[in-house]
């Protein structure tokens, strides 16, 4: 999910220090992983640049955002390059060589005992401008050598002297993606009730993950969304071609946008031009809870051409409390199709479709310590509801089905397909029935379960990509409540705000508490990492935290170690707890921390803060779950004694599907383990983005092993594939 803001929120007990707040975010990091590498020098005097082809799409268009099929630029060639061209910064006579001397004045030879003189031979340096495909002439140099001959010697001269620069192109084979663009993020959790599982969306936060540089209360230039080109030669007004697309204002965790705020949608016409078609202000009022069906017509001759594109937009503004600007303002994109022979408001389309993706089995968790898990008895849900949409215009029978497994093998298949007649445009709740399904696995130290929900549809014409949704259970050593990323901020704004989080300790034995895990938020200028707070244990008496047990020492926030990536901080020493504890942390100052909050939970009977004022402890008005989550037992074992270190590589994302990446900061070897620690595969890594393949390894957890050629460091990491 994206950080973003959501809204803010003071809810006012009596004096200021009786007020939760609950801010927008500056950042996502989750786009952190879309970084462009367009180009990169490889070694000194050598320079890499990747040219990018882009194929002409045919009609239909469609794309329902349940994948990312926007194409990201990275500079790993491993099997993209369809050519490679080398070009240099200059060249003599046809040749390339690595340095040149030379002179500018004419330069001479002369005879002894006579009076013969004549010029050394003129040659011409051709310089380029290499540092884009095709290169083209720079400058032309008349030089002369740069030395003067006298019979049989030479006397050199003061010289002038040209290195030259190999550029290396890289043509990449394009890709099955549709769109190129900027900044919008692919997502299933900020809609509220989409045509289809999954959204664009559009805000003020950049394809890296932060707000533009430009960002500011006033209208500023957000993302784009940009198609391939599309070849529409040799079709007319007459084809009745059609651009049809659901918008959402705001949607689940934005802010209704602004007068100044829009969405706009763009056509290219035959001589590159973009021509605006379509603006969100079509629309007088917008509901904040509802997606519109838009169509646009293509029917001006200019747009009748192979290169047709189409590009939708937005503009943005931030607002916020005091200096806290924020990302506010989302639009929400789906189900965008374009095709010929098409009527307004046409049933256009056979398609049925997931519009959530599954959620946690365990009640009332998101992860529960594997140990806890099994010797607390059946934590599983009852029940679980799969919503499902009919986007066609017929009565469709759809079948719906639950598989879960775990390291590959089946643990649970609906023990009945349940049918059901859904009619056009409407949706419909599938109840899956678990019965006394438990999870089981060998593993002791970490569990990891695949759940699937999968469709069949007798629909000739249905689009398979969101018939089948995953959602991967982690099991290892902590509670959480989160989903595990943020869509706000939570946090307090007075010296000595206490924060207490409720957690049942389901090992009847009790357990170790070692420490917790923090998600921060990114903060404009990094405000918040000089921020002092210290964590704290409490019993949990009459409903409430009750005698303080432990208090750590002081600790600062820290939000830059990677993709919604957790902080740990030990308590200093590890205390026995065992029945309902509270965990939290006491701030000393009026700073805001701005720990991350998860707004598609609710948790709000768990959470407390303390009111200074009246000395008491006030249950939570905030709906959502702060990313706070305590670690027990023994440490994690990593197979053969492998201990997990402070990363000083990131790997993104985790879990993944069919590629990861890892950001290191030398030269590496990589290597994939399963959990016998055995090397499944190797590879050579260097400073900078690489990519992992994971496409030939099955579902299950991964040990990911890094030695640094440089310093000869060595660190773990555990990555799960889904």
């Amino acid at each position: 999910m994206r950080c973003t803001l959501v809204f803010l929120l003071f809810l006012a007990f009596g004096a200021l220090s009786a007020q939760e707040v609950v801010l927008g975010l500056k950042g996502n990091p989750q786009l952190h992983a879309n970084a462009n590498q367009a180009q990169a020098a490889s070694a000194v005097g050598v320079f890499e640049h990747f040219e990018y082809n882009l194929n002409t799409l045919t009609l239909p268009f469609f794309d329902d955002f349940s994948s990312d099929n926007i194409k990201v630029y990275s500079s790993d060639s491993a099997g993209k390059v369809s050519a490679t061209v080398v070009q240099y910064a200059f060249s003599v006579g046809g040749n390339h060589p690595d340095t040149i001397a030379y002179s500018k004045d004419t330069t001479w030879r002369y005879q002894l005992d006579s009076t013969k003189i004549a010029p050394n031979s003129m040659f011409k340096i051709i310089q380029y401008n290499a540092s884009q495909y095709p290169a083209t002439v720079a400058d032309t140099i008349e030089a002369w050598p740069s030395y003067s001959i006298y019979g049989s010697d030479t006397t050199f001269l003061k010289e002038l002297t040209l290195t030259n620069t190999k550029y290396i192109f890289y043509f990449m084979k394009d890709d099955a993606s549709l769109w190129t663009g900027r900044g919008v993020f692919v997502n299933a959790n900020y809609p509220i009730n989409p045509p289809s599982i999954g959204v664009a969306t559009f805000d003020a936060i950049n394809d890296i993950g932060k707000l533009y540089p430009n960002a500011s209360s006033t209208q500023f230039l957000g993302d784009s969304l940009v198609s391939k080109p599309i070849d529409l030669s040799g079709l007319s007004a007459s084809d009745n071609v059609y651009l049809s697309f659901y918008v959402e204002s705001k949607g689940f965790g934005g802010d209704a946008p602004e007068e100044k705020d829009s969405l706009l949608l763009h056509f290219m016409d035959n001589s590159g031009m973009w021509r605006s078609v379509w603006g969100s202000k079509a629309k007088d009022t917008w509901a904040t809870d509802s997606f519109f069906k838009f169509y646009v017509k293509v029917e001006l001759p200019i747009f009748f051409h192979k290169n047709f594109r189409f590009k939708f937009f937005n503009f943005a503004s931030i607002e916020g409390f005091g200096t806290d600007g924020s990302n506010r303002d989302q639009w929400q994109l789906d189900y965008v199709q374009l095709d010929k022979n098409r009527i307004i408001n046409d049933a256009y389309g056979s398609d049925m479709t997931f519009v959530y993706p599954p959620k946690t089995l365990v009640n009332g968790f998101y992860a529960v310590p594997w140990n806890h898990f099994k010797s607390a008895g059946n934590l599983m849900v009852g029940t679980s509801e799969a919503l499902v949409r009919n986007i066609s215009n017929v009565d469709v029978n759809a079948d719906f089905a639950v598989n879960i497994k775990e390291k590959g093998s089946v643990l649970y298949n609906s023990a009945v397909t349940q049918s059901a007649a859904i009619q056009p445009g409407l949706a419909h709740v599938y109840d899956e029935d678990y019965g006394s399904f438990v999870y089981t696995s060998p593993e002791n130290d970490t569990a990891v379960f695949n759940v699937q929900y999968a469709l069949n549809t007798p629909l000739s014409n249905d689009f398979k990509g969101n018939d089948t949704m995953v959602f991967a259970q982690v099991l290892s050593n902590c509670y959480a409540y989160d989903d595990g990323s943020a869509e706000a901020g939570y946090g307090f704004y007075y010296a000595g705000a206490e924060f207490a989080y409720k957690f049942p300790i389901l090992q009847s034995k009790g357990d170790s508490l070692r420490g917790v895990k923090i998600y921060f938020n990114e903060v404009i200028g990094s405000g918040n990492y000089q921020i002092p707070f210290t964590l704290r244990v409490w019993n949990y008496s009459n409903g409430k935290p009750g005698t303080l047990l432990l208090e750590s020492t002081e600790y600062m926030p820290d939000s830059i170690k990677g993709i919604n990536k957790y902080l740990y901080y030990p308590f200093g020493k590890v205390i026995f707890v065992k029945d309902t504890i509270c965990i939290g942390w006491k701030q000393t100052t009026n700073d805001y921390i701005n720990v991350g909050l998860d707004l598609n939970t609710s948790n709000a009977d768990k959470m407390f803060f303390y009111v200074v004022s009246s000395n008491t402890w006030n249950t939570s008005h905030i709906s959502g779950s702060v990313m706070f989550e305590p670690v027990l037992g023994a440490p994690v074992v990593f197979p053969a004694n492998v201990v997990e270190q402070a990363a000083l590589a990131q790997i993104f994302p985790n879990p993944a599907k069919h590629i990861a990446f890892i950001d290191c900061a030398e030269k590496t070897e990589i290597m994939i383990l399963d959990l016998e620690g055995r090397v499944l595969s190797k590879n050579d890594c260097q400073a900078g983005r690489n990519s992992i393949d994971l496409s030939n390894k099955s579902e299950g957890l991964y040990i990911i092993k890094i030695v640094y050629a440089e310093s000869g460091k060595v660190e773990f990491h555990k990555l799960i594939v889904q």
